[in-house]
């Protein structure tokens, strides 16, 4: 057993471009699955800058896709409102202050996707389909970032064409991550599949 563990998304810039869409339709699904209330569950997505479609652009396209994506798949029996409207409240005042952050919410507070340019370290979600957008320069930056979450690293899903993927995969699993997935897979987790390096079935 253990305690709660910390998921994220990485997006690289060879994916922002055309396909940028479909990938925020593929990201949703993982941040909707289960409510975020999995330790699989992504927390941040962490956008590679040097694509066609900035970090700020695929936030805006992710919540268009999360509206979509809640009316498929419906919030469970507590839907946990009151998260949503603390991330709400949290970064609107950042927002209204000046600081580098963009709210893009849901029209019933059902979800909300936070552009947060100010603040590259790793920070718990409110959970709840609440889901924060973070601009990189670099991928391979990320492994650095995460190191001091190494005990509490579990699942990170990725968007990363493989000429890239084997180098930052080595780096991350370095860093303490143990499982890696591509997007829209992070929750989809098959009883004969490793978790946490162990195979539950066995």
């Amino acid at each position: 057993g253990h305690w709660h563990k910390f998921s994220f998304i990485t997006i690289s810039r060879e994916y922002m471009n055309e396909r940028a869409r479909d990938i925020a339709e593929l990201v949703s699904i993982d941040v909707s699955a289960w409510d975020q209330q999995g330790c699989f569950s992504p927390q941040e997505i962490f956008v590679e800058e040097g694509g066609s479609t900035s970090p700020i652009e695929f936030a805006e396209l992710l919540a268009q896709e999360m509206e979509i994506t809640t009316k498929a798949l419906p919030k469970g029996s507590r839907p946990g409102k009151m998260h949503v409207l603390d991330g709400y409240h949290q970064y609107l005042k950042k927002e209204m202050m000046g600081e580098n952050v963009k709210i893009f919410p849901s029209p019933t507070h059902q979800w909300l996707v936070i552009y947060d340019g100010n603040n590259k370290n790793m920070e718990p979600s409110p959970l709840f389909r609440v889901i924060r957008v973070k601009p990189i320069e670099d991928i391979m930056q990320i492994p650095k970032i995460v190191k001091p979450l190494k005990n509490f690293l579990q699942t990170i899903g990725v968007a990363i064409p493989q000429t890239r993927l084997l180098d930052f995969a080595d780096s991350i699993g370095e860093a303490g991550a143990t499982n890696l997935r591509a997007i829209s897979n992070m929750t989809l987790q098959k009883p004969w599949e490793p978790w946490d390096g162990r195979f539950p079935l066995h």
